[in-house]
């Protein structure tokens, strides 16, 4: 195949999306490649992230780059935003780590982790995630900050 007819096929298969899905929803779509381009360089920032991955037994990749949230991601990401924040903004978060998703959503992430309740039956294995998380986390600024 030549790379006219490479060219002609995606074209057509560009159309055909913004005809299927409508011209913001395919743009959307488009502009999520570029979050896969997240660079994490604090040493803190890796720390927790990579804290709440193991809490969590997912992925580095669910974290990141997986658009659509649901079950245990979406307090996974709302426990990475919950710390970060002490050193970050909203809006650095969502620059910088969390590309493909808007402030607003990463302020609500971070809420449910404010909001967990023991009176809950289901937020109590939340909290018992936390407190180690704390535990962890604290544990790190005092070795950090003893060297």
């Amino acid at each position: 195949m030549s790379g006219q007819d490479q060219n002609l096929e995606l074209l057509e298969m560009l159309l055909s999306s913004i005809k299927l899905r409508g011209y913001k929803k395919t743009l959307s779509i488009l502009q999520i490649g570029d979050s896969t381009n997240v660079s994490v360089t604090d040493p803190y920032e890796l720390f927790v992230i990579q804290s709440v991955v193991d809490e969590f037994e997912i992925t580095l990749d669910d974290i990141l780059y997986n658009k659509f949230i649901r079950g245990i991601n979406k307090y996974a990401v709302g426990f990475c935003v919950y710390y970060l924040y002490d050193n970050r903004t909203m809006g650095d978060l969502r620059r910088r780590i969390f590309r493909g998703r808007s402030t607003t959503l990463l302020s609500k992430y971070r809420q449910m982790i404010l909001q967990l309740d023991e009176d809950i039956f289901e937020h109590k294995k939340y909290l018992k995630i936390k407190k180690g998380l704390d535990k962890k986390i604290k544990n790190y600024k005092l070795e950090t900050n003893e060297q």
